[in-house]
């Protein structure tokens, strides 16, 4: 997905973040988020205002919450859960 200043994100799911890179694809990419700020990032979103909504499931061995958080520009977060219900992914499906 592009993002709102035109580079490209990402999930990666090793790392519990998004990346970030350039949209040309030939430079280096950097977490847009620390390592680990999710236990399994499954979707992003980007708002007009520059907010990112990012989705988190639960991973292979059990650990996560089915949750979406919110970050401000500056990827401090905003809100620790907006969403949280056992059942989220399940019925997105």
């Amino acid at each position: 997905m592009f993002g709102p200043d035109g580079r490209y994100y990402l999930t990666q799911r090793s790392r519990r973040t998004i990346l970030s890179m350039p949209a040309s694809l030939d430079g280096s990419e950097g977490p847009l988020l620390p390592d680990s700020v999710v236990p399994l990032p499954l979707g992003f979103a980007f708002t007009s205002y520059g907010l990112l909504y990012l989705a988190s499931g639960i991973g292979p061995s059990g650990e996560g919450d089915n949750a979406i958080v919110v970050f401000d520009r500056d990827g401090t977060l905003r809100t620790q859960r907006l969403v949280s219900d056992p059942e989220l992914r399940a019925r997105s499906i």
